[in-house]
C-alpha cells in the first residue's frame, strides 16, 4: 500500500484482498505505514 497520510494529507485504502500469505515469528500480523 505504501504510506499513507504523509503530510497530513487524507487517504482512503479500499478493497484490499490478500490471498495464499503466511506470517511467521511476528507480533502482530499487518501493519499499514502511515505519517502522523
Amino acid at each position: 500500500i505504501g504510506s499513507l497520510g504523509i503530510g497530513g494529507t487524507e487517504a482512503c485504502v479500499n478493497n484490499i484482498t490478500v490471498e495464499d500469505s503466511s506470517i511467521h515469528s511476528a507480533t502482530n500480523g499487518v501493519r499499514i505505514k502511515t505519517w502522523a
